[in-house]
């Protein structure tokens, strides 16, 4: 058993090597083998059952929607359409698959171990109030997150920070 789950762990991170490939950003793939290394240490998933095809789509669709590659309005904008017509999986399947693995493996939005520092750097900045402000009103939070989130995805566009970031953080003005 063990032999063919070796097997199988070889063959799917070939899959999500070759995918990259071909995608500007190498540092996703280490997200995605990383997230299969996760997958095939929770009990409540195995790898063993279900097409290869199927398992390494929904991996590399967690990773996309972690870094926000879902968003039309990225620079690397990869719909889930797209992921599961390269590997030939049915969208269905693999908009399921990944939110199995989301909820079985724990991870949220901005989980640190998928998501791009730049990302989280972002947000961080985006999060903590500006000297002066208030503190975060519980009842408003999902307002003020979903608010906040806006704002990070939009400086990310304007400022290309999905590619590299090209200033310290701290020049970013992210409430101008």
């Amino acid at each position: 058993m063990t032999y063919v789950r070796n097997c199988r762990l070889i063959r799917i991170k070939k899959s999500i090597s070759e995918f990259y490939s071909s995608y500007p950003n190498a540092e996703l793939a280490g997200y995605a083998v990383k997230l299969l290394e996760t997958i095939d240490q929770n009990p409540e998933l195995n790898i063993l059952y279900g097409k290869m095809a199927i398992w390494t789509s929904a991996i590399v669709a967690v990773i996309a929607r972690l870094n926000f590659l879902l968003d039309r309005n990225s620079d690397n904008y990869m719909p889930i359409r797209l992921i599961s017509s390269h590997f030939g999986t049915n969208l269905f399947t693999v908009t399921n698959k990944t939110s199995l693995i989301q909820e079985s493996c724990g991870i949220s939005m901005l989980d640190s171990r998928f998501t791009k520092p730049e990302i989280l750097k972002l947000v961080e900045l985006a999060m903590h109030p500006a000297e002066g402000d208030d503190l975060v009103d519980i009842e408003n939070f999902d307002k003020e997150l979903k608010y906040k989130e806006e704002l990070v995805r939009r400086k990310m566009r304007e400022q290309n920070a999905d590619r590299h970031i090209l200033r310290p953080l701290n020049q970013l003005n992210l409430f101008d």
